[in-house]
């Protein structure tokens, strides 16, 4: 189960230039999976992921089979 660390969160570096925001991260997360091998997958998020997940499901609705939202506010 692939689980990516955002850019600039935990164990990742910052970005290296202004303009990375969700529907950019769900292109490199999309593309991430592509790479792995992964035709269709799950998508969850919470925070910034639920962002990122939302703009997945709208630019890739083929690839993935749910899109999870973890954000109450």
């Amino acid at each position: 189960m692939p689980i990516p660390s955002l850019p600039g969160y935990r164990f990742s570096d910052p970005a290296r230039k202004p303009g990375l925001g969700p529907a950019e991260m769900g292109l490199i997360f999309d593309r991430l999976m592509k790479r792995l091998g992964y035709d269709k997958y799950y998508v969850q998020g919470g925070d910034w992921g639920s962002l990122i997940g939302s703009n997945m499901a709208t630019l890739f609705p083929d690839r993935k089979h749910v899109y999870r939202k973890y954000n109450f506010l």
